[in-house]
């Protein structure tokens, strides 16, 4: 195992106090409030250290919540959080929210849009370009059928940091890849772009061997970005549809199958810190 774990992908939500247009009690187990000390202790069996907080609704008052979640439970390094990239005055916000020294990045729900360009609108590309001007990262959650405009967006951007969530939701029930890992070796091609391996035990088939369902993608994402740029993300709670917090990881491990310390160590820790900038992760891991 390696010695220091970060988890890229954490949402925490609170039904009764924001309104997640996604969310509805029809996501039966999902609908409901997931919070810090939820996680944790599901966390420390699984020996994960760190967690980011990605984002998970529309709304600048979350990500100014979950910027005080990570004051009082220091081991959330970041967060990636939601601002209007399409407002004139985002760069203004950023700056406000860059007080918060775990304020590391931006993500917007580009699935929801019913323009699935709508990276490359023009007032888009201007926050994007506010956000590299500061430093700051941007996690994309693209679909497969995202991929091919994603190179023309970080072309225009080579000094941003991109995070590609979910490896882009590759179709594993279908186990139809090809026509995904010839988009996605496109979008691999740019050093600019992390891939999280997240979210992918909710796109298995049910009561398929989890493991075998993973492994051929992991390979993919190995292949085409190497262990420099690819980083472990549970996708709390959402993965709670099809599998355990421990179980998302040792799975995902056993999925990786025999890798050197150097590899591991970049995959569950290190890229992480460098991508995002965890420089508090670091710091603190080498006091212990």
């Amino acid at each position: 195992m390696a010695e220091l774990i970060v988890d890229t992908h954490l949402h925490f939500w609170d039904v009764d106090r924001f309104t997640y247009f996604w969310l509805t009690p029809e996501a039966g187990i999902l609908y409901r409030n997931y919070l810090p000390s939820h996680v944790k202790p599901e966390m420390n069996r699984a020996g994960v250290h760190w967690g980011v907080f990605v984002q998970a609704s529309h709304l600048l008052e979350e990500t100014y919540w979950a910027l005080e979640l990570a004051d009082q439970h220091p081991w959330i390094a970041g967060v990636v959080g939601w601002v209007d990239l399409a407002d004139p005055w985002v760069g203004d916000t950023l700056d406000a929210l860059m007080r918060f020294s775990r304020f590391k990045g931006v993500r917007h729900l580009i699935h929801e849009e019913l323009d699935d360009r709508w990276l490359l609108r023009s007032a888009v590309q201007e926050g994007l370009k506010a956000l590299a001007e500061r430093g700051l990262t941007y996690d994309i959650v693209a679909l497969p059928r995202h991929l091919p405009y994603l190179p023309e967006v970080i072309a225009r951007h080579p000094t941003l940091n991109f995070v590609l969530d979910h490896m882009a939701k590759p179709p594993i029930a279908s186990r139809d890849l090809d026509t995904w890992q010839q988009y996605l070796a496109a979008v691999a091609a740019f050093p600019n772009v992390y891939c999280k391996v997240s979210g992918l035990i909710t796109e298995a088939k049910p009561n398929a061997r989890i493991t075998d369902e993973l492994k051929p993608v992991i390979q993919v994402g190995i292949e085409l970005f190497g262990f420099n740029r690819l980083m472990f993300g549970s996708d709390w709670p959402v993965c709670l549809l099809a599998s355990s917090y421990t179980e998302v990881v040792s799975t995902t491990r056993e999925a990786l199958g025999d890798i050197g310390e150097e590899d591991q160590a970049r995959f569950w820790g290190e890229n992480a810190i460098q991508c995002y900038g965890l420089t508090n992760a670091r710091k603190e891991a080498s006091m212990e």
